[in-house]
């Protein structure tokens, strides 16, 4: 599960890319959504997180189903395991012992 900062950068990102991917200005998709031109740019740089309806606003006024989003996020996710998987199915003993050691690390790096 995301940390609530984690979701709020995710939603940002997701948010980023559909617009730039319509090719829309915080100005046209403002519009489309009636919401706030500073509203748009606290959400896109992670300094707000969306309410509710505000995020159901932006994803209709970006043409956006979002329970097909989830499911193509969630088959990238898949398909990213898979092949990470198949990685670790060619690996030696002695290296992937290696790389579970540097996994470790990470993991305690990243909870300071």
């Amino acid at each position: 599960m995301l940390e609530e900062q984690e979701l709020i950068n995710e939603i940002a990102d997701i948010l980023r890319q559909l617009r730039r991917r319509k090719k829309y200005t915080f100005d046209k998709l403002s519009e489309m959504s009636n919401i706030d031109y500073s509203t748009l740019n606290l959400i896109e740089n992670r300094k707000q997180n969306p309410r509710i309806y505000t995020l159901y606003k932006l994803l209709y006024a970006l043409d956006i189903d979002i329970v097909n989003l989830l499911k193509d996020k969630n088959n990238e996710m898949n398909d990213s395991k898979t092949a990470i998987m198949n990685k670790f199915e060619q690996i030696d003993l002695e290296t992937l012992e290696s790389v579970s050691e540097l996994l470790d690390n990470f993991k305690i790096l990243r909870k300071r």
